[in-house]
């Protein structure tokens, strides 16, 4: 239930990076126990956020936007992500319609995706995302402070 309620409390609070023309990782605080780190891939169209919360230390969550029409209901999908150090997954998420664009989101602890968070921190290159047939690049984090702090505020 934590992973729900993180989801939707990310969801609502991430207006701010979704209207953001920046492609920097940056670092949101949702309430006074919900952390994020996002970036848009470097087209400019989709964004990655992860999301974590002190009243589940320790599990990393991540959530993608996209302009794509989303489904009309919640359905079960896989994503797979790339860095240097190798493949992460495949991880298990629900895509869902926000507003009529698809929005993919895990929703309960996933080794694959708390590791693949760890890996990003320090990529310096490229991460790739993979849901489907739709393939997204977006910036390492390259040891930022802002996905650091998200890591960090978590535990």
């Amino acid at each position: 239930m934590v992973g729900r309620h993180c989801a939707t409390v990310a969801l609502l609070s991430l207006s701010a990076l979704a209207s953001a023309p920046v492609f920097g990782w940056e670092f949101g605080v949702v309430g006074d126990q919900t952390f994020w780190a996002g970036v848009r891939d470097v087209e400019g169209k989709t964004q990655l956020v992860f999301f974590c919360s002190q009243a589940a230390p320790g599990i990393v969550q991540l959530q993608v936007f996209t302009p794509e029409p989303g489904p009309s209901s919640a359905v079960p999908v896989e994503l797979a992500l790339t860095t240097s150090e190798g493949s992460f997954g495949p991880v298990a998420a629900r895509a869902t319609s926000l507003d009529g664009d698809l929005t993919i989101a895990t929703s309960g602890i996933d080794l694959a995706v708390m590791n693949a968070a760890q890996s990003i921190y320090a990529e310096g290159g490229g991460v790739t995302l993979r849901y489907y047939e739709s393939t997204w690049h977006y910036p390492g984090a390259d040891h930022s402070e802002a996905f650091g702090a998200m890591l960090d505020a978590c535990g």
